[in-house]
């Protein structure tokens, strides 16, 4: 489980991403795959009814009946996407 005090990287996945953006090989596919098998990401959601603001540690309870709900894109062909990303800069672009 991962540790909400803890922010979410991946250098390797970033560094991956860097590599097969420059050249597209064989060497930087494999190690671009097995970087994404590794990761944790960050995806956006939207929780209803909002969030009350945390103890001192940044923990909540959920009520019973909150809906979480995943941010997905969908293109022309109705097809859906979950956007995940690497970081938290990531994030915020």
């Amino acid at each position: 489980m991962q540790d909400s005090n803890v922010p979410v990287t991946n250098p390797e996945l970033v560094v991956a991403i860097e590599g097969i953006q420059r050249e597209i090989t064989a060497d930087t596919q494999q190690v671009y795959f097995n970087a994404l098998k590794s990761a944790r990401y960050l995806s956006p959601v939207t929780i209803d009814p909002p969030l009350a603001p945390g103890d001192t540690t940044g923990k909540t309870t959920l009520k019973m009946d909150t809906k979480i709900s995943f941010i997905h894109v969908t293109d022309a062909s109705a097809d859906h996407y979950l956007p995940v990303y690497t970081d938290w800069p990531a994030l915020k672009t």
